[in-house]
């Protein structure tokens, strides 16, 4: 019986000293790794690495997508394919090559995948940031082309930086190409926001076309797909279609 009681005693002072080596251990840093972590492909110049901040998901995309494109990210309850024995969410397909990809995401439940190839370079003048000069890019050759004024909400005085670049996207839409402003109404009775587009001709001015009504406020994130704007909105999870032309937007849940 002491015999038991001396093990007994020995066990709980090596359980005592593993809890002080634990707690020492979190004591000498401030951030660790995930028991089971994202591991990814390194960027390189063949392979670009991008991050999805809403669905947490990071794709490795090689030469454009034709080669491959890894998406991975931590478990996901409504994604039951393509799991692995690590518990994290992987999946792997090919896209036809159309350049070199500025960005990619998918849709809720991984449904649809978008993609965005840019021609365009848009830069930001002004303390404002809301006075656009665009440049063309088209067969290792760059135009400038007309400068444009995004109209802002309010403008703030004194004058301050107002326009942030997440707010700002492009967009080809039946052939055109277009910049789309998600512009927010903030200091209104009732808070809204909209999507605001700017048709942007390879010659002549930037003129304002189309004005898509959101009727709701938060965040959002912005594609295109079939010429329609789909918008995600963040925080209920609801996709929106708008259609160019139209300021009715048509819900999808």
């Amino acid at each position: 019986m002491s015999e038991d009681r001396e093990d007994q005693h020995r066990d709980r002072e090596d359980q005592h000293r593993d809890r002080e080596d634990q707690h020492r251990d979190r004591e000498d840093h401030y951030l660790e790794l995930c028991e089971t972590p994202v591991q990814f492909e390194n960027a390189s110049s063949v392979n670009n690495v991008f991050f999805d901040e809403a669905n947490k998901q990071v794709f490795a995309v090689r030469s454009g997508g034709a080669t491959g494109v890894v998406v991975k990210g931590p478990d996901d309850k409504s994604s039951v394919a393509f799991r692995d024995m690590t518990r994290v969410w992987v999946c792997a397909l090919r896209m036809e090559d159309r350049g070199e990809v500025k960005c990619i995401k998918f849709s809720i439940g991984n449904k649809i995948l978008a993609t965005k190839n840019a021609t365009v370079l848009l830069l930001s003048t002004t303390v404002q940031g809301n006075v656009l000069q665009p440049f063309a890019f088209k067969s290792g050759t760059m135009s400038k082309m007309s400068k444009f004024e995004i109209e802002l909400p309010v403008v703030p005085k004194p004058a301050k930086l107002s326009l942030s670049e997440r707010d700002i996207s492009m967009a080809t839409i039946y052939g055109q190409m277009f910049v789309m402003y998600l512009k927010h109404h903030s200091r209104t009775n009732s808070p809204t926001a909209e999507v605001v587009l700017y048709h942007l001709p390879r010659e002549g001015v930037c003129k304002k076309t189309h004005v898509l009504k959101l009727n709701t406020t938060g965040k959002f994130a912005l594609n295109i797909v079939d010429n329609l704007v789909v918008v995600h909105h963040q925080s209920s999870q609801v996709l929106v279609h708008l259609v160019p032309g139209t300021s009715t937007p048509c819900p999808r849940y």
